[in-house]
């Protein structure tokens, strides 16, 4: 009967010591979560720190590592040793202020980059103007076999003559005429005799309000006893189209009336229009 108590009492203290022993191990793993938890807390809240540290990329720039400048001239490391590279070779780099960086960008030499790869940038911004300026401008080029046509209808009252003088009324004189005075009523039409750009356009005491136009090949027009001059200076003008319209007569052409003068040049040398003319 006794020995029955013992046994029983011991298997009691067993149950109480294994009981003990859970509570120990549930206080531990309680322990262990909550200082995991603090960690993990301390943790986020040091990242967070580092990020208000983190400067405004806006306002500053990086400057690689000489290694990385090195990696991409020479192309020598295959694409994961590059990105190896260039992972180790970002905590190198340092961050510079923009005064910084407009020195760095100042001075080429700061960069060890070989001399033929540097690119001068006003050659380059010349050949880009020069090139869209040839663009820009069609070419004129005068053609004798296709010659010209009329500025305007009407009679040729005074006709070309530098071999011989001719006879102009309102002066009462014989001269020399290196154009061909026609007859036209005021306002009327003159167009181009063939395509050309504007090189002038100037009040001349003979013939009034003068427009010059440049043919190509050496070949130059003048328009004179003009008003309305609806062409500009640099403006390439096609044939058949309106330039002016004709004014009253200058002083010189008073007894003629109202005309056109109108001279072909080649060379600065006056020619004979009417061999150009249908």
């Amino acid at each position: 009967m006794k020995r029955n108590k013992i046994m029983d009492f011991m298997k009691r203290k067993d149950v109480l010591v294994a009981t003990s022993f859970c509570l120990i191990a549930v206080i531990a793993l309680a322990g262990i979560l909550v200082v995991q938890n603090s960690n993990a807390a301390r943790t986020n809240e040091e990242q967070l720190a580092d990020l208000d540290e983190v400067p405004n990329l806006d306002r500053v720039a990086r400057w690689p590592a000489d290694e990385d400048l090195m990696n991409i001239a020479n192309n020598s490391s295959t694409s994961s040793n590059t990105v190896n590279n260039n992972t180790t070779n970002r905590m190198n780099e340092r961050v510079l202020t923009p005064e910084e960086v407009e020195e760095r960008l100042a001075a080429n030499n700061d960069l060890d980059v070989p001399e033929e790869m540097l690119i001068n940038t006003e050659e380059v911004v010349d050949v880009v103007s020069a090139t869209v300026e040839t663009e820009a401008l069609p070419v004129i080029s005068f053609s004798e076999v296709t010659g010209l046509s009329w500025p305007i209808a009407g009679n040729v009252i005074i006709d070309y003559s530098m071999d011989s003088s001719v006879y102009f009324a309102t002066l009462d004189q014989y001269k020399y005429n290196p154009a061909l005075i026609i007859s036209a009523e005021v306002n009327g039409q003159v167009k181009a005799v063939a395509a050309g750009t504007v090189i002038d356009i100037s009040a001349k005491e003979e013939t009034g309000q003068t427009l010059t136009m440049d043919l190509g090949d050496g070949y130059t027009a003048v328009y004179g006893q003009l008003k309305e001059i609806s062409a500009v200076v640099g403006e390439v003008i096609n044939e058949g189209v309106v330039i002016g319209y004709i004014s009253e007569p200058t002083k010189y052409f008073s007894v003629e009336g109202s005309n056109l003068y109108f001279k072909l040049e080649r060379d600065g040398v006056p020619v004979d229009p009417m061999a150009y003319l249908p």
